[in-house]
């Protein structure tokens, strides 16, 4: 859960990403070209959301 705040602050930098939290899950959706990809993970997986990070500030995760 510690990483939730630089989610909210990665996708809110970018207008192509929205992010919605409900029900103990995150989802991020990026437009990209002509179509969209959505991530999902549970809140309190800062793994994966530090995955969603990069991938959202650098196109890949690391």
């Amino acid at each position: 859960m510690k990483q939730i705040g630089n989610l909210a602050a990665s996708a809110a930098s970018h207008a192509n990403c929205c992010l919605e939290i409900a029900d103990g899950r995150a989802r991020v959706q990026i437009e990209q070209g002509d179509g969209k990809i959505t991530l999902f993970c549970d809140v309190w997986d800062d793994e994966a959301i530090q995955n969603f990070v990069a991938y959202i500030n650098f196109g890949a995760a690391v």
